[in-house]
């Protein structure tokens, strides 16, 4: 997933509608990368979707931002893989 100079409040609403839709199937931790793991899956998407709101033009964000992007599209390739 390619880095994105900044998200809209569009981007940010859609990823907070998915998170209220898909909360209860998320799963405790998540190996978002080779390099990142994230133990405590929901607080940490929870929080950094709290930011997001709350500091989502602000560049200093933009890192934890890009992050829950991943963390969704992580999410839903794990999910796509179940299924299959």
């Amino acid at each position: 997933m390619d880095f994105k100079n900044g998200h809209s409040s569009e981007e940010i609403k859609a990823l907070r509608a998915w998170f209220e839709t898909h909360k209860t199937e998320i799963p405790a931790s998540l190996q978002l990368d080779e390099a990142t793991f994230i133990p405590d899956l929901l607080t940490t998407f929870d929080n950094f979707l709290a930011v997001a709101e709350l500091h989502g033009n602000n560049p200093t964000y933009r890192g934890q931002i890009h992050l829950l992007f991943k963390m969704k599209k992580r999410m839903d390739e794990l999910t796509a893989s179940a299924s299959s």
